[in-house]
């Protein structure tokens, strides 16, 4: 039996798409919820503004809505979240 010697440079390189594509998978599931919520919609309308008034302002839960919008919203602060005009022409 012969023995094959990892490459650990390769092996971390392919770990490292495999996050990539796992993460692109669950921003698409999670854009779709956004979309089909109306969440994208809504904080369009509002101003910069915290996790909690964007669940009040649009009803949902604060902990799922900050789930959807991790990578699709900017931040103002440290705690105030926006949804820049250019993100909202592609994503309304």
């Amino acid at each position: 039996m012969t023995t094959e010697t990892i490459d650990q440079a390769k092996a971390e390189a392919f770990g490292g798409q495999m996050v990539g594509i796992l993460n692109g998978g669950i921003l698409a599931f999670m854009t779709s919820i956004g979309h089909r919520t109306g969440l994208f919609d809504k904080m369009a309308e509002l101003p910069p503004s915290t996790s909690q008034q964007i669940a009040d302002a649009t009803g949902l839960n604060e902990r799922k809505r900050l789930l959807t919008t991790v990578t699709i919203v900017s931040r103002k602060s440290r705690a105030r979240m926006f949804y820049s005009s250019q993100r909202s022409q592609v994503l309304v």
